[in-house]
């Protein structure tokens, strides 16, 4: 009887070192957690950079329209005034129109520049959004890939210590199915617990 108790305190201890293994794996996962949220905070900061870059893009582009804008008006203005004006006048128009050609080209390069910059704007924005996506699916992986390793060495634990259980008279440890996490093999441990008593 001494030894049986004598064996049942020692899985006690074994249970209670244990536990204490699981919950350090279990601080671990937190801290891992930590830094993926600390990971995605830092491209969550990238984005807004990204959405304040495009906001900037779309105030040149309406910057743009109302220049195209008033060059319409101002071409209006100009082929009412070659109606009413002498030759001398005409001839000042047609300075007025090259200045106005050149302006024109000027906003064709600029709009060319900005499309351009719009462009490799939504391909960073594209492989930012690739980036983040592979970052939390190699994250989820890693945590499930962990989570099941240690359901894994409870199971284990559970398996040794109910062979070891048996042959003392005791019942073994029940195990229903292999869990995928961690918090569902903790009833195993609340069966080693029992059996222990």
């Amino acid at each position: 009887m001494f030894d049986r108790e004598f064996a049942a305190s020692g899985w006690e201890k074994a249970l209670a070192l244990r536990e204490e293994a699981i919950a350090k794996e279990e601080a671990s996962l937190a801290a891992q957690r930590s830094e993926f949220e600390s990971r995605n905070q830092g491209l969550t900061v990238r984005k807004l950079e990204l959405d304040k870059l495009f906001e900037s893009l779309h105030q040149w582009r309406q910057e743009l329209q109302e220049t195209a804008s008033q060059q319409d008006v101002a071409e209006i203005e100009l082929e009412g005034e070659r109606k009413s004006l002498t030759t001398s006048m005409e001839q000042a128009l047609a300075r007025q129109r090259e200045s106005l050609k050149t302006l024109k080209e000027s906003v064709a390069r600029k709009e060319a520049s900005l499309q351009e910059k719009a462009r490799q704007l939504e391909a960073a924005q594209a492989a930012l959004d690739a980036q983040v996506q592979e970052a939390v699916q190699e994250e989820v992986r890693k945590l499930q890939e962990d989570q099941r390793m240690g359901a894994q060495r409870i199971i284990d634990w559970a398996s040794e210590a109910s062979s070891a259980l048996v042959p003392l008279g005791m019942s073994p440890i029940q195990v229903a199915e292999p869990p995928a996490l961690i918090v569902d093999a903790l009833p195993v441990l609340n069966s080693a617990e029992l059996c222990f008593r």
